[in-house]
């Protein structure tokens, strides 16, 4: 099992995918306004993918975060699917767990398509990839915070960081949604990327900017949470299965 070895640490890969997504953002964002492609206040994340140099950077920070973030992932299934299979013979949960490691794999999926779909020529493309993106999130969120509760323990400071992390999806989602489609009937701008405060539709376009930004902070968040629960409960795992062998190999001796 590649739990079980030592060499590995599965949590590293959510640790790179963190430091991607922390480092990449504000060069981007810098680059973007350094060259007044976009308003410096409030701008679309996704709009770091529409004019060079940046939208090479974006792209490549897209890529490489949703490998590395998809893989830290999968670590962290194999690690619940190892927990629930030594406390239970339920197949729910084991179901419940491979309903996660689809949404999070689809997740990645619609990360690497926003990076190479942009909002200037496949705008509903892009729009459709990053709701399912934040769905996907949301709802992993959500149920893998019930398995933690269930069946690991002090994960009561986890759960909690899970459950606000699922509000704030919820509402910031919402949020998106809404001003998203009370500004399109409104927009009348020559620059949608370069907005003025007269423009038709400025303040809802800002509005659903604010409302991706905390999203995209929380999916930031959700990546640190999982590195640290790979971390404290795969070595755990790793202790248990280290002692179960030992016995094993005493009763053999004996």
């Amino acid at each position: 099992m590649i739990l079980c070895r030592r060499r590995i640490n599965p949590f590293r890969f959510s640790l790179i995918a963190l430091f991607i997504a922390i480092i990449g953002l504000p060069i981007l964002y810098s680059v973007a306004v350094y060259n007044e492609h976009i308003n410096a206040f409030f701008p679309f994340i996704s709009s770091f993918g529409v004019f060079p140099p940046e939208k090479y950077g974006f792209f490549v920070m897209m890529t490489t975060y949703s490998i590395f973030n998809t893989a830290g992932n999968w670590f962290w299934f194999q690690i619940v699917k190892t927990k629930i299979s030594n406390m239970s013979k339920s197949l729910i949960p084991l179901f419940i767990n491979s309903i996660i490691r689809l949404l999070m794999t689809i997740s990645g999926l619609c990360l690497t398509g926003l990076s190479i779909f942009d909002m200037e020529e496949y705008n509903w493309h892009h729009y459709l990839m990053t709701v399912c993106n934040f769905f996907c999130h949301g709802l992993s969120i959500t149920l893998g915070g019930c398995l933690m509760l269930k069946y690991f323990e002090d994960s009561h400071w986890f759960w909690c960081i899970r459950f606000t992390m699922t509000v704030e999806m919820i509402f910031s989602a919402i949020a998106f949604v809404y001003f998203n489609f009370t500004g399109l009937p409104r927009l009348d701008t020559l620059n949608i990327y370069r907005m003025l405060p007269t423009d038709g539709g400025y303040w809802e376009f800002v509005y659903c900017a604010m409302a991706e930004w905390v999203m995209v902070a929380t999916c930031i968040v959700y990546t640190l949470v999982i590195a640290l629960e790979t971390n404290k409960y795969g070595k755990s795992l790793m202790r248990t299965v280290s002692r179960d062998t030992s016995t094993v190999q005493l009763l053999r001796n004996v």
